[in-house]
């Protein structure tokens, strides 16, 4: 499969803005950077891709299959049939070089959704040291991953994950691990107002785009999501992929309006039989993301009494 040619990033040290610059380009103009001047590519940064589920891969496909990064994904996308997909995204992976992380397809849906109601924390405790343990092993640059709409109660969990590895791995290696997040449900094309100088954006070409809608539609079993997706915005709004810089500071309320969408949703699935209980955010979001906080925290006292 034809691919994008990939262009080197200057590396250096902070801030963040000055270690992701892309370089000109001397092949053929098929990803631009949000300056329009240049592809924006990545063959000497490494990046790693952190996922809650198997398919938010595609939502990223063209700064996937340039960087081709060490990819780990929380669940299996097993949902309430308890009928795995991780098996596609393998296969995704595999035809662009990309290769899985420790952690793969760790819990089904049902026990990621049981753990956080149950306030099983030191589940989630333990992924965020095993996942800044393998980004310090594959000496990684910089992260990727899902961002927290208030949509999936996983998502979210997802990048408090990874927020407290990115902190843990900063303070245990002191190499500088870059944390950017995508949106999964807002259409990249609805945040370019306020993208910042840090962030990395790319706008596909015809050939990278063709691949990944055929592999948006070819990924059966997210077929409603897709169409969702679609119904959100018009495909060619996916031709761009934002992956926006985060901070460091941990913003657990994400959404608009009063409470997140997975609590309506949840009263719903209740109702219809599928759970015995709402997930709710102050119940079970916000004391895990404490929790998250305050391992990270621990590890920075914990190695500052060790110098």
């Amino acid at each position: 499969m034809e691919q994008a040619t990939p262009v080197k990033f200057q590396l250096e040290t902070e801030p963040a803005s000055s270690r992701f610059q892309p370089q000109p380009d001397v092949y053929s103009n098929s990803i631009t950077s949000l300056y329009g001047q240049t592809e924006f590519a990545s063959s000497n940064a490494r990046a790693a891709l952190v996922i809650a589920h198997p398919g938010h891969e595609l939502l990223v496909h063209g700064w996937l299959e340039l960087a081709r990064p060490c990819v780990f994904v929380l669940t299996d996308g097993s949902g309430r049939t308890n009928e795995p997909r991780l098996d596609t995204t393998t296969k995704i992976l595999n035809e662009i070089g990309a290769k899985p992380g420790s952690i793969y397809g760790r819990l089904s849906d049902r026990a990621a959704y049981s753990a956080i109601l149950n306030r099983e924390f030191d589940i989630f405790i333990r992924l965020a040291k095993e996942l800044a343990d393998a980004f310090i092993a594959e000496r990684i640059d910089y992260v990727a991953g899902d961002a927290a709409e208030g949509h999936s109660p996983t998502h979210d969990v997802c990048r408090l994950i990874i927020n407290a590895a990115v902190k843990i791995t900063n303070q245990r290696s002191g190499q500088g691990v870059a944390n950017f997040e995508f949106p999964l449900v807002s259409p990249p094309i609805a945040n370019l107002a306020a993208l910042h100088r840090e962030d990395i954006w790319l706008q596909l070409e015809e050939k990278a785009f063709a691949r990944k809608m055929a592999l948006a539609k070819g990924y059966t079993t997210l077929t409603s999501e897709v169409s969702a997706a679609l119904s959100r915005a018009s495909a060619d709004a996916y031709r761009i992929e934002c992956l926006h810089w985060v901070d460091g500071i941990s913003d657990t309320r994400s959404w608009d309006g009063e409470r997140p969408f997975y609590e309506d949703y949840g009263e719903k699935q209740v109702a219809a039989g599928y759970y015995d209980r709402v997930l709710r955010y102050h119940d079970h979001l916000e004391p895990l993301a404490e929790a998250l906080s305050s391992c990270a925290e621990k590890e920075h006292l914990t190695n500052a009494e060790a110098q």
